[in-house]
């Protein structure tokens, strides 16, 4: 019985069933994950714990982090697994958000050797682009923009459409936070060349989102209600960063005048990643806050302010640490 075997062919399973939003199919075999991690067999285990490291996304966060740090520890000794064992533990602190902390820094720096001696062009580039999305989604825009530049050259010609797509809609998050919406919509718009049957069902979703926002900033309002009839309702719960999605929905109802709406869709949708995707609640909770402040329904706001604030400090988020003790500034001068 080759249990290692058994447990690779699961975590090739499971990224097919990432990419079609099976997550009944993902549940299922997280299960069998858990039986094999139990078999004592240590390539086996690593291999299994670095499978649940993924629920993150899908299943309990703190479970899935404790396996993620259980995989990299099994890997002492199942060398041969060692470097996905680091790079899954990467994923699995950058999508709770604690890739600036001291931890993190030591795993990052062990991968990065790793990768640039072992020639795995697509380890390499996951590693480097996923840190570059965790500085842009901490509002490091200067340093994410020199990580994409820097992830973008380790793709070379390598026919890879969900990494490219990746990168181009990382460019195009980038131009929106630098609130370039014609640079976005090229961008957007390139990311939508990747799009096909390998790619996960909600990057569709990710580009009519984008598209139809830089359409409606851009003074284009037929377009942006095209877009907004592709996207659908905008509800969780989510596996990836819904805040592109609702900032254009949000945008729609701010013109509509459906302010009280849009601040509930805000807080409904901020529920569903507490906890689990923390820089994509930030950022929600950002725009929460900013359109409280805008439109003068400030009740909860100081409370909801505070708590950004103290999970931005805990999580070593410089920059947004900035913003909300500013936003708290301008809460108190509107008392």
């Amino acid at each position: 019985e080759d249990w290692e075997a058994v447990a690779l062919a699961l975590d090739a399973e499971l990224q097919l069933l990432h990419r079609a939003g099976d997550i009944r199919g993902i549940r299922d075999v997280f299960a069998e994950m858990r039986d094999i991690a139990e078999t004592g067999v240590p390539e086996a285990s690593a291999v299994c714990h670095l499978g649940l490291a993924m629920g993150v996304l899908f299943d309990d966060p703190d479970e899935a982090l404790a396996s993620a740090q259980l995989a990299v520890h099994l890997s002492t000794t199942a060398r041969s697994h060692r470097l996905k064992a680091l790079q899954r533990l990467l994923v699995a602190f950058q999508l709770r958000g604690r890739l600036q902390q001291p931890e993190a820094q030591k795993i990052l720096e062990e991968a990065r050797s790793l990768a640039g001696r072992s020639g795995d062009v697509q380890l390499r580039f996951n590693i480097e682009s996923n840190l570059a999305v965790a500085l842009l989604d901490a509002g490091e825009l200067e340093e994410a923009e020199e990580m994409l530049a820097r992830s973008t050259e380790m793709l070379g010609s390598a026919d890879m459409d969900l990494n490219r797509f990746n990168q181009a809609n990382n460019h195009a998050e980038l131009a929106l936070a630098n609130s370039d919406y014609v640079d976005a919509m090229e961008w957007f718009t390139k990311a939508g060349t990747y799009l096909g049957l390998t790619l996960p069902q909600y990057a569709h979703r990710l580009v009519n989102a984008g598209l139809g926002l830089c359409a409606l900033e851009l003074g284009d309002l037929p377009e942006a209600r095209r877009r907004e009839e592709l996207i659908g309702p905008v509800v969780g719960p989510w596996f990836f960063d819904p805040s592109t999605l609702l900032a254009f929905k949000v945008r729609l109802m701010e013109r509509r005048g459906n302010h009280v709406e849009a601040l509930e869709l805000l807080e409904e949708n901020a529920r569903d990643v507490y906890g689990r995707l923390e820089l994509a609640w930030l950022k929600i909770s950002r725009l929460r806050l900013a359109k409280m402040l805008k439109w003068g329904l400030t009740e909860g706001a100081f409370e909801l302010a505070n708590s950004c604030l103290a999970l931005s400090k805990n999580l070593h988020l410089g920059r947004r640490v900035q913003q909300f003790e500013e936003m708290l500034e301008r809460l108190e001068q509107e008392r």
